[in-house]
């Protein structure tokens, strides 16, 4: 948990100013585990379409890994897009 106070702060300090940065770096970090997640849904899904699947005994298990992951990928992406309208750099918007 003190780590976690250590570097709440100055991102918290980061969103205002001239020139905000937690923008920038909330969005590369989801945009990064999203894609990570992407691929760890990929490997599962792979493996359960597979002849070996019908002999391993933990095809349900991989069936419930791709389920979640490619779920989170997509909430990440969600909110990848969503911290790109937010970030004032680079000037996305909905409307334009």
């Amino acid at each position: 948990m003190a780590a976690f106070e250590s570097w709440l702060p100055p991102l918290l300090a980061s969103t205002t100013g001239d020139s905000p940065k937690a923008f920038w770096l909330l969005s590369r970090a989801t945009g990064l585990i999203g894609y990570l997640a992407l691929w760890l849904s990929i490997v599962p899904g792979l493996l359960t379409t597979s002849r070996l699947a019908r002999l391993w005994p933990g095809g349900a298990a991989a069936v419930d890994v791709h389920e979640f992951s490619s779920l989170l990928a997509l909430g990440l992406t969600v909110a990848h897009v969503g911290l790109l309208l937010g970030d004032r750099y680079i000037g996305y918007s909905l409307f334009t």
